[in-house]
């Protein structure tokens, strides 16, 4: 199944792997921490107001109830304003998902020095 804007909630669903998950607006709760990361994001690139550890815990959920990586990528790089992508690499590069040689330099210099 490819990753459009039309099924992006039929594929989410597909791939979502949440037991504790008792209703649908859990799931949609879930699926609004792309966009609060979208949020945090540019309120980092506009605003210098670096929210880094509440970037990194809704990166660590999602990664919890979307544990196939590469359907979560592929969500990242379709919710996540393609502007944001290099700041947004350098906190997968902090998790540990993706090569240092494709982050944000100066991002990842601060997530390296206050985390």
């Amino acid at each position: 199944m490819e990753l459009t804007k039309d099924n992006l909630a039929i594929y989410a669903a597909k791939f979502y792997d949440n037991p504790c998950c008792r209703s649908t607006d859990e799931f949609y709760f879930d699926l609004a921490r792309f966009s609060c990361i979208n949020k945090l994001l540019f309120r980092q690139q506009e605003h210098g107001e670096i929210r880094e550890r509440l970037v990194l815990n809704h990166m660590i959920v999602l990664q919890n109830v979307f544990p196939n990586r590469p359907a979560l990528d592929a969500m990242l790089r379709q919710m996540i304003r393609e502007n944001f992508h290099g700041i947004l690499s350098a906190y997968l590069v902090f998790l540990n998902r993706k090569p240092i040689a494709e982050a944000d330099a100066k991002t990842l210099e601060h997530l390296l020095r206050t985390v």
